[in-house]
């Protein structure tokens, strides 16, 4: 899957970003309902086509937004204790 997306990203953008966001469901498809690997691809495309396609890449946006905040929310986190452990040199 993360293959013909990188395919579809060479070729051209706008290709890949519509089947990374068409194929987003294939891997639930597959643990939750034990779908083929082919069955689950094109009943994830169908259930995006059926809704908005942007709808869902908006969705899928916000979501990495909200990741890439926590990353950075513990990346700040680490730098700013671990001065303040080293300081005290706590032994167990």
């Amino acid at each position: 899957m993360n293959t013909l997306v990188m395919i579809g990203c060479v070729l051209c953008l706008i290709p890949g970003i519509y089947l990374s966001v068409a194929w987003y469901f294939a891997i639930p498809l597959i643990i939750d309902r034990r779908m083929n690997f082919w069955a689950a691809m094109e009943c994830s495309r169908k259930m995006v086509n059926k809704t908005l396609v942007f709808s869902c890449l908006l969705f899928l946006l916000v979501i990495g937004l909200l990741a890439a905040a926590g990353v950075i929310a513990c990346c700040i986190g680490i730098f700013v204790t671990m001065p303040i452990f080293s300081r005290y040199d706590v032994r167990v």
